[in-house]
């Protein structure tokens, strides 16, 4: 059996060989070499047959192995495991207190340190951290104690270390770690924040200020005018403080103050608010009015003067300083209001006169001045209207001057002579005689008019204390008061006489015009209520 399997494996090397030049002749017989000796754990079979060599085994034969030779492979794999594992285990512990190689923290290489090693070096950099601000031409530095920052290294190490995942150290060992960003400091108060601010605010004692674009009155033009904003060197305090608070959170070295950090205007020229309010304000400022009191012009009033009234608003709604309008009303009454004031004048005879007081004249109605003065401008209104007056007069040539017109009576205490003027011609005249020349006596002076007339009437002097009686009771058959209904003209027939010193002899009234009884007849028959009646020294 064996001879014909051999000679089957001959057969076969011969077929080799005449497919090719190469192939290899071997002899029916195998040589002795070849014949594989039998192995130690094989017993020779029976009949004195060796076993077939494995090298010439049919392909898909079973061959026997050594039970010894594979418990002892597996034992030497187990070591092997256990050996790496142990390795593996090791190195594990290892980097569970201690750091990767090419790990850094910024620009401090912490590679293979222990934990309280970093923990040491993350102490001493705290404690000697300062941070540069600088930037707009403001610059400080602020050290970790005046910033009042701290950091928990211990719990940090513990937390790095623990993040280090040292079950998976070959994936560690295979990257670089930088651990700048977990540097994290903390302030406690508020004292890094006003350190920041006074920075600031003493630099910002010499910066130029940011301002918004406003609103100006151009006098050349009469007309608003936008003013740009102005881009200023002033720094945002609140800014610098959380740029600088994040800063030192991250232990920054330095941090740069720009652009961003200064205090910038908020309302730019062509902002839309800004530009109708301009729009709104030329509306008041195109108001031209000009007040007449008695046809005569007295006061205008223009863009110059409604300028200062225009408020913008923090809505930029336009509106008008109401305080501003009743003062410049003030000031245009002033300008007409006759009543009270001294008055020069030329009386019909060619004597200048001066007079002072009274209750004649013009008085501007300022509250109606006001409320059309307003509305004229809000409406930017151009044209002439008559000045609202609650108390009028008979001409209007200026403050000063006489407005009572051609008709009135001048009474000259200086001479005891009263003249009765109308249309520029004398109508009446006489001679009087007026109040002692004592304060409580004496004649009043002012432009009065006429209040009335009575004929006969009982003139009744004031009450007298200690008697309960008037001082005086006196009955007249003309009475023409002027000054109330106690100052008036009156025939006074006990007189002995009218005119020159009588009154300062002795013989004075208690301020009225003492007349001749004809004189006051013939006064009486002209004079009407209303009629001025001017008194003057």
């Amino acid at each position: 059996m064996v001879y014909r399997l051999n000679s089957e494996i001959m057969n076969s090397k011969k077929s080799n060989a005449s497919m090719g030049k190469h192939a290899r002749i071997d002899s029916p017989t195998p040589k002795a070499q070849e014949t594989p000796a039998p192995s130690i754990s094989t017993p020779t079979p029976r009949g004195g047959y060796q076993p077939m060599s494995s090298a010439y085994a049919p392909a898909g034969a079973e061959i026997g192995g050594s039970p010894f030779a594979n418990k002892k492979a597996i034992i030497i794999a187990a070591i092997v495991a256990a050996v790496l594992v142990l390795i593996y285990s090791g190195v594990g512990v290892f980097f569970s207190s201690h750091f990767y190689p090419g790990t850094t923290i910024g620009s401090v290489d912490i590679s293979m340190k222990s934990g309280a090693e970093v923990r040491q070096i993350i102490d001493d950099a705290v404690s000697q951290y300062t941070l540069t601000v600088e930037g707009d031409g403001l610059e400080f530095s602020i050290t970790s104690a005046e910033a009042g920052a701290s950091l928990d290294s211990a719990s940090l190490v513990r937390q790095l270390l623990k993040e280090n995942n040292p079950a998976l150290w070959p994936a560690g060992l295979a990257r670089g770690h930088d651990l700048a960003e977990s540097m994290a400091l903390t302030t406690a108060g508020g004292g890094l924040g006003d350190l920041v601010r006074s920075h600031v605010e003493e630099f910002n004692t010499t910066a130029i200020p940011s301002e918004d674009a406003t609103l100006a009155f151009d006098e050349a033009t009469a007309r608003f005018v936008i003013v740009p904003e102005v881009y200023g060197t002033a720094i945002n305090s609140d800014a610098v403080v959380e740029l600088v608070g994040e800063a030192v959170a991250a232990m920054e070295s330095s941090v740069t103050i720009g652009d961003d950090e200064l205090i910038k205007p908020e309302v730019l020229e062509d902002d839309e608010r800004i530009v109708n309010a301009c729009k709104a304000a030329n509306v008041m400022a195109g108001t031209n009015v000009t007040f007449t009191v008695a046809g005569t012009s007295a006061v205008t009033l223009a863009a110059a003067d409604i300028a200062p009234w225009v408020v913008v608003g923090e809505d930029y709604s336009v509106a008008l300083d109401q305080n501003a309008v009743s003062v410049w009303a003030d000031a245009a009454a002033g300008k007409v209001n006759t009543y009270g004031t001294t008055r020069t004048y030329t009386r019909g005879d060619g004597k200048t006169c001066t007079v002072s007081g009274g209750v004649y004249g013009w008085i501007a109605d300022k509250e109606t001045l006001v409320a059309n003065v307003t509305e004229y401008v809000q409406q930017g209104t151009v044209g002439t209207f008559e000045m609202p007056m609650s108390q009028t007069a008979a001409s209007f040539t200026g403050v000063g001057s006489a407005d009572w017109g051609s008709r009135y009576v001048d009474v000259d205490l200086s001479e005891q002579y009263a003249r009765f003027y109308d249309g520029g011609g004398t109508i009446w005249e006489s001679s009087f005689v007026s109040g002692k020349p004592d304060p409580e006596m004496a004649t009043p002076t002012g432009v009065y008019v006429l209040n009335g007339k009575q004929s006969p009437s009982t003139l009744i002097g004031s009450m007298v204390p200690e008697t309960g009686e008037p001082e005086y009771e006196t009955e007249v058959q003309y009475w023409m008061p002027f000054v109330g209904n106690a100052v008036g003209f009156h025939d006074a027939s006990w007189q002995p006489s009218f005119g020159g010193t009588m009154y300062a002899d002795g013989y004075g009234s208690h301020g009225c015009i003492n007349l001749p009884t004809d004189m006051a007849a013939s006064l009486y028959s002209i004079i009407a209520a209303g009629d001025v009646v001017i008194v003057h020294n």
